[in-house]
């Protein structure tokens, strides 16, 4: 018995330092939790003062210049939103299509400085065996939204706003080239989210 005393002396220590260290280890995994339930709990706070002072700004904002921020974000998500429709054509005819509507649903005419912008007439040419011809089908034109940015320019007593926007777009086709634009964008917008103007202007004029 006595020659198993030594073995049973460091067994007992070894078993008694894994404890140690599941018990330790348990220790720091808790505290380490506690730690993180902290941080989180200062970063909430930290959030909601935040979202108290920019209430705050945006209520002084708006009592001194009629500014209601809420509204220029859904402003700017409906002419983005109006510009990515106008330039989602094709195809030749649907450009027609897509101009036609425009003109319809924003009361444009052909002198719409919108148009003359963003939209010219698209010349049709017909051959003498009656085939018809158009830039964007011919060399396959496309073009595409890339952003707008738009700046309050107006607030008006019925709750209309007034905004001039700046337009990066993209024009390409089927050769490889590709020519980015910048132009201007101006528009009225009702309190209830109708565009009432619409205009258009070329940086290059």
């Amino acid at each position: 018995m006595k020659k198993f005393l030594p073995f049973v002396f460091v067994l007992f220590v070894f078993i008694s330092g894994i404890v140690a260290g599941v018990m330790a280890r348990s220790s720091a995994i808790h505290v380490y939790q506690q730690a993180q339930s902290k941080v989180q709990e200062y970063e909430n706070l930290l959030i909601q003062a935040k979202n108290q002072n920019q209430e705050k700004e945006d209520d002084i904002l708006y009592q001194v210049t009629g500014l209601d921020t809420s509204r220029k974000d859904r402003d700017d998500d409906i002419i983005e939103d109006l510009l990515s429709d106008v330039m989602s054509w094709e195809t030749g005819e649907e450009y027609q299509q897509k101009r036609e509507s425009l003109m319809q649903d924003y009361d444009l005419t052909e002198n719409s400085r919108f148009l003359k912008t963003f939209m010219p007439e698209l010349v049709v040419a017909t051959d003498q065996a009656g085939n018809s011809y158009n830039r964007i089908d011919t060399y396959g034109l496309h073009i595409s939204f890339v952003n707008v940015d738009t700046y309050l320019t107006n607030v008006g007593d019925d709750g209309t706003y007034s905004y001039m926007g700046f337009v990066t777009w993209r024009t390409s086709d089927d050769l490889g080239n590709e020519i980015e634009h910048t132009d201007v964008v101006t528009c009225d917008i009702s309190e209830n989210g109708d565009v009432l103007t619409l205009n258009g202007y070329s940086v290059a004029e």
